[in-house]
């Protein structure tokens, strides 16, 4: 008889506690940072730049291009956004400071928020072939 109500009691204990195991919540979506933007980036050793830039992206990976006046310095983009944050690395072409010879080159690992409206990226700067690359970095983007 006590082997029949302990088989009884692990039974309705089993039942009532499903068998499953606990579910995760769903993560939220990535931020959608797709799309045209303007706005400006700073730097510690460079003046101001006016920006315009073009972001594709396919899930959480970020891909585009960006180009700088008043110096002609254009780039690409790479990285990764989650529902509030953008990781990416961005490469810089610009002129040589030299005024001659083969065009500047570099990378630039950067971080920060991201939102469908504003993005505000930072970074240590460019480091690359020239010397004088633009250091302490900031985009300041705004959707178009």
């Amino acid at each position: 008889m006590r082997s029949t109500i302990g088989v009884a009691v692990l039974a309705l204990l089993s039942a009532s506690c499903g068998g499953k195991s606990p579910v995760a919540p769903t993560p939220p979506p990535p931020a959608n940072v797709a799309g045209s933007w303007t706005g400006n980036l700073q730097s510690s050793n460079w003046a101001s730049q006016a920006v315009n830039a073009l972001f594709n992206q396919s899930g959480s990976s970020v891909s585009g291009t960006w180009s700088a006046s008043p110096n002609d310095w254009n780039g690409t983009l790479t990285g990764t956004t989650d529902a509030a944050t953008f990781t990416g690395t961005f490469t810089i072409s610009a002129p040589n400071a030299l005024g001659a010879g083969p065009r500047c080159t570099g990378t630039a690992s950067v971080n920060g928020s991201a939102s469908g409206v504003t993005l505000r990226w930072t970074s240590p700067g460019f480091t690359g072939s020239c010397t004088g690359m633009p250091v302490g970095l900031t985009w300041n983007l705004q959707r178009r």
